[in-house]
């Protein structure tokens, strides 16, 4: 199951982003967790963000039990491969979230 925080956009996100929720989906169920998209192409971020692009997402980590986090992430790293940036932010703060982003190593 998937949810969106009130306020999130997710109009305009390109389509490996869409892999990377159904990806995430799978992993958060495997948790027996609801997977919250936080930010996609809305919320106030770093100039240059790659989700004014529509190529980062944010997931709720606060759902999960605090030692399943990491592991989490780890999974969702694995699962996407090398075109993919994964990075736990804001850890120990009401604001943690898994933050992906698309970076392709090399063109298509």
């Amino acid at each position: 199951m998937i949810e969106l925080k009130p306020g999130v956009r997710v109009l305009g996100l390109t389509v490996p982003l869409l892999l990377v929720i159904q990806v995430a989906e799978g992993i958060w169920t495997g948790e027996s967790k609801t997977l919250v998209i936080t930010s996609a192409m809305d919320g106030t971020h770093t100039n240059g963000s790659a989700h004014y692009r529509g190529q980062a997402v944010d997931f709720r980590t606060n759902t999960l039990p605090p030692e399943r986090v990491k592991p989490v992430i780890a999974a969702l790293r694995t699962a996407l491969g090398p075109d993919f940036f994964v990075l736990y932010e804001g850890e120990g703060t009401s604001n943690a979230h898994a933050h992906v982003e698309y970076r392709p190593q090399e063109a298509y």
